[in-house]
């Protein structure tokens, strides 16, 4: 009736894996930073809605808590700032994730292993 599957091996699954990503951008313009305007655009896009919803949060909880406890200006400045900090910290995780910072990669200082301190013959 009907014939088992066969199992594939881990070489022709691969081949399959590359064949499908070919024909999904067969030019290579897409996938990594840089790589092209779809993915540079992305990227900047990515980082302006950080930018701009952890502002937004930021000033929504300070409006709401000037309104509830009456003091106008007070923690609508103070979250503007704290979401202003909130999302420059975002898009710092996102650019070093992305490998654009100097020094090395973050996958590579996870290979190392944590480090050692120096030992007695460090010391002066």
């Amino acid at each position: 009736m009907t014939e088992p599957r066969r199992s594939l091996s881990l070489k022709e699954l691969g081949d399959r894996v590359r064949q499908a990503q070919h024909r999904q951008d067969p030019g290579g313009s897409g996938g990594g930073f840089g790589n092209g305007p779809r993915s540079s655009l992305g990227w900047a896009f990515r980082i302006g809605v950080d930018l701009v919803s952890a502002l937004v949060v930021g000033v929504g909880i300070g409006w709401f808590l000037d309104h509830t406890f009456g003091t106008m200006p007070l923690f609508l400045v103070l979250f503007f700032f704290l979401g202003a900090a909130a999302g420059a910290l975002n898009v710092w995780r996102l650019v070093t994730r992305m490998g654009m910072m100097p020094g090395p990669a973050p996958e590579a200082a996870k290979d190392r292993g944590p480090e050692k301190p120096p030992g007695p013959e460090g010391r002066g």
